[in-house]
């Protein structure tokens, strides 16, 4: 399923970090009538919508796959810690548990 960029009329997912979005959107100052899209609360994202909006593709592909193998990483560093070391031994759902705090400050990832 594609995911469209610009906003929907319900907010269903942050433009920038595509976690859950509020009713807050960000559209280019003094542009009329340009595309809005939805963000999240956090204020991360609210300062990345203004640098990203107009990114082109290619750009942003670029930033995108720069963010998921940091993630990884830190995912890799928490299973570390919790004496896992040998990643390509998890199970598509330990793996998915493992990914998940990389999205929030559960463990620091974005303080």
């Amino acid at each position: 399923m594609t995911q469209a960029r610009r906003a929907t009329p319900i907010p269903p997912f942050c433009a920038v970090c595509r976690r859950h979005a509020v009713a807050l959107g960000y559209a280019p100052p003094k542009q009329h009538r340009a595309p809005l899209i939805w963000l999240c609360d956090d204020e991360y994202c609210h300062a990345a919508a203004a640098r990203t909006y107009a990114m082109p593709g290619p750009i942003l592909d670029a930033y995108e796959l720069a963010a998921m193998l940091e993630a990884g990483g830190i995912a890799a560093e928490y299973l570390e810690q919790l004496g896992i070391t040998d990643i390509a031994k998890l199970d598509p759902d330990t793996w998915r548990v493992a990914c998940s705090p990389v999205t929030s400050t559960s463990y620091g990832a974005k303080s």
